[in-house]
């Protein structure tokens, strides 16, 4: 049940992710909401959220590289990595995406007006 999400993930310590197929990234921004610190393995949603050492680790494909990312997050690095990996999370709010869409949206048809304008002088 999706309502009851945030109790689970309030449960954890750390996020682990080890697909290679998830191209968002969004479970890692709702862990990363509720404070978690991730350990994933390297992949466009992952390589677009993490920030290796401050909000997680983003590892190759390896189980020892998990399991020595996992020790550190646990047993040294939990509670600065859950405040950055929040920090995060808040750059990524709906309203905030929507805001930089419409700016690139709009900088993408200012510069074309600009250049079919340019030409046709």
């Amino acid at each position: 049940d999706h309502a009851r999400l945030s109790n689970w993930y309030a449960a954890c310590d750390a996020f682990l992710f080890a697909s290679k197929s998830e191209t968002q990234g969004i479970v890692l921004l709702e862990a990363m909401a509720a404070g978690l610190p991730v350990v994933a393995v390297q992949a466009s949603g992952v390589n677009d959220v993490v920030v290796q050492g401050l909000n997680g680790f983003a590892l190759p494909d390896s189980e020892a590289a998990f399991a020595q990312a996992m020790d550190t997050v646990v047993t040294r690095m939990f509670g600065h990595m859950g405040i950055e990996a929040k920090a995060t999370a808040r750059k990524y709010t709906a309203a905030r995406v929507a805001e930089s869409a419409e700016k690139y949206y709009l900088q993408t048809i200012k510069e074309r007006v600009y250049k079919y304008a340019y030409n046709a002088v």
